[in-house]
């Protein structure tokens, strides 16, 4: 009655269209055999980051990533490319650093629990390696962006050993390694901002829900108020402008609903004039030229990164760039201080990009090195810029990455909400991404209201509104991929990082008939006790997280509502739950309490501890485990 087919003797056409249909069939199911990348080669610690410059432009400094996780500062010499080895950190990593001169560098150092921090210095030849200040966790510390990069003499930061709840600045010798108070926190500023001559004169400062911007014109004169508004409406400095002492380059939201380039006069609290500004997005990033003093270019976060340029040069130079590296994006990381020397990453969707050294008097470019050589662009999936209207008429910007060699009708999909909670997904490589794509899954990543980089009234409109609008916005686009015929319905995953992987499993919890299972990574679980676990450091800015996230003591039944721990009856699908030991931000006896209930409803979970990690996993075995786990996760859950 039934023959067994014999593939060998069919013709070749219709051979061809067979294998093609058989290989659909099995990529749809979450499983891509042509071409599967082995999960190590997508996480593999990058060897090399944090490429910086020399002022004088005669040595590159970079950080190195053992497979520990652990980041050490490595330089090199432009000229003969000899490269010396300047740190041996074991258990902990450079979370910053700088160069101070071309004598010095400065380095902040932490631990993976983020609980033990350390400011050091160190000569350029790898001597001296001094630590000045040790904190805990209950201690911050930051660089001060210096006006003047060739002062190798001292080192601005701010601290706040004096008084756990405010920082004060610090200026600190290099020659005589001494640490002396070079300005006490008045109360409620934040934030510290110097000029060309390094003395600080910018501050920003927090007073219940406002955010205020203090001013003064010299070294001895007090602080005077010239800006106050609602935190969503906000100047953000870029740079004094040097022939005009009073002024500055910022990005402004004052008095409309997107940032925009303006030069700003801090003697009055008001704008000079507009640069340059779009009614579609906020500027969210620039390119300041010290040497000209202007600003060159200014890009939003619409599709790919929208770039426009304020320099026919600098239009030129990029053109010309462009046309030799072939990619889509190139980012400028550093500069010597002639802008002779310049440190470019180059990258696309489907490249984790590489870092050159371009000599602007040469026209030469080097490639100093691949950020992941082990990845093939012509294996990845391209990551497209999508829209859509939500229930209210509202337009959402999000990406949606199809996997390759699929039909995308019957094709899973991995709904990926943001961190933040109020960040933005941002175009370019993820290597996440490109992990679940090529096996099989598509992946949307919605900028739902509360996103940054769309405008002030959309930012507000997710406010406290994660019940609501942000899971409106999430569900509003599910449809949509579902409407349009690009994902498989019956198979849809929840999945987020931290604030993210709160809102997968509130997304879970509310649309049960969506989502067949839910993973987690470090997920928030109860607001409750993340607010009041808030560091002491940030206590300037409690009344604006709580506009954030909520009052606990008059927001119970909204925190309730949208804490995790409070609604596991409700959850009724399969979790995938990751925990770092470390991680600064959990409470593992919450965490229990989570699993422990949630066996007690009968509920399905997976749950992977590593006692060795903090909030992001570091370690490239931990790394490998973690995604193999949830692979095989989504393989048992979306059959």
């Amino acid at each position: 009655m039934f023959s067994k087919l014999n593939f060998n003797t069919l013709n070749p056409l219709l051979k061809f269209s067979l294998g093609v249909f058989i290989l659909l069939i099995y990529a749809c199911k979450g499983e891509v055999y042509k071409d599967k990348v082995p999960t190590e080669y997508f996480f593999r610690n990058s060897e090399v980051s944090s490429f910086r410059i020399s002022p004088d432009g005669k040595y590159i400094s970079f950080l190195r990533t053992n497979q520990n996780g652990d980041k050490n500062l490595f330089i090199k010499n432009v000229a003969d490319k000899k490269e010396l080895q300047l740190t041996s950190f074991e258990g902990k990593s450079i979370r910053d650093y700088r160069w101070i001169g071309c004598r010095y560098f400065s380095l902040i150092v932490e631990d993976a629990a983020c609980k033990d921090f350390g400011l050091y210095t160190l000569q350029s030849n790898g001597d001296d390696l001094d630590e000045v200040v040790f904190s805990n966790s209950v201690t911050k510390i930051d660089f001060i962006q210096k006006g003047n990069r060739s002062d190798n003499s001292s080192i601005l930061f701010s601290m706040n050993d004096r008084d756990p709840e405010r920082t004060d600045v610090y200026e600190l010798s290099l020659e005589t390694g001494e640490k002396r108070n070079i300005m006490s926190n008045p109360g409620n500023f934040i934030e510290w901002f110097a000029d060309g001559d390094n003395v600080i004169r910018l501050a920003r400062g927090s007073e219940s829900t406002n955010e205020n911007w203090y001013y003064r014109s010299g070294n001895k004169e007090g602080f005077k108020k010239i800006v106050s508004n609602y935190f969503t409406t906000n100047i953000k400095p870029i740079a004094f402008v040097k022939s005009q002492k009073h002024t500055i380059y910022a990005l402004s939201n004052l008095g409309r609903d997107k940032y925009a380039l303006v030069e700003f006069d801090c003697n009055n609290g008001k704008e000079i004039r507009t640069i340059y500004e779009t009614k579609d997005a906020d500027i969210l990033d620039f390119l300041y030229s010290p040497k000209i003093d202007k600003v060159v270019y200014v890009s939003t976060g619409l599709g790919k990164g929208k770039i426009h340029f304020l320099s026919p040069n600098i239009e030129a130079y990029y053109a010309r760039l462009n046309k030799r590296l072939g990619t889509d994006i190139i980012e400028i990381v550093d500069h010597d201080e002639l802008e002779h020397n310049i440190i470019l990453r180059a990258y696309s969707d489907i490249e984790p990009g590489s870092f050159y050294l371009y000599s602007s008097k040469k026209d030469s470019l080097r490639k100093l090195s691949d950020i992941n050589s082990k990845i093939d662009s012509s294996q990845m999936s391209v990551m497209k810029p999508v829209s859509y209207k939500n229930r209210e008429g509202v337009n959402i910007h999000a990406y949606l990455t199809l996997p390759k060699n699929t039909n995308r009708k019957s094709c899973p999909l991995i709904v990926m909400p943001h961190g933040g909670p109020y960040q933005r997904t941002h175009w370019g490589y993820d290597a996440e991404v490109q992990f679940f794509a090529n096996r099989g899954y598509a992946v949307f990543q919605p900028n739902f209201r509360g996103s940054t980089g769309y405008g002030k009234a959309f930012f507000n409109a997710g406010l406290r509104k994660w019940n609501e609008n942000i899971q409106n916005d999430v569900e509003d686009g599910v449809n949509w991929l579902i409407e349009n015929n690009m994902i498989d319905s019956a198979r849809i995953v929840a999945y987020g990082r931290g604030f993210g992987g709160l809102t997968a499993i509130n997304l879970a919890i509310e649309q049960p008939h969506i989502y067949k299972c839910v993973i987690s990574y470090s997920g928030i679980l109860n607001l409750f006790t993340y607010i009041k676990s808030t560091p002491l450091y940030y206590k300037p800015h409690r009344y604006v997280i709580e506009e954030l996230l909520g009052n606990p003591e008059k927001d119970i039944d909204y925190i309730k509502s949208v804490s995790p721990i409070f609604n596991l009856k409700k959850l009724n699908r399969p979790v995938f739950f990751f925990q770092g030991g470390k991680d600064a931000r959990a409470n593992m006896v919450e965490t229990n309490q989570f699993l422990r209930e949630l066996k007690k409803y009968n509920k399905e979970v997976e749950y992977v501890l590593r006692e060795d990690e903090g909030y992001k996993i570091g370690k490239f075995e931990n790394k490998v485990h973690f995604y193999n786990a949830v692979d095989n996760f989504l393989k048992s859950h979306l059959k």
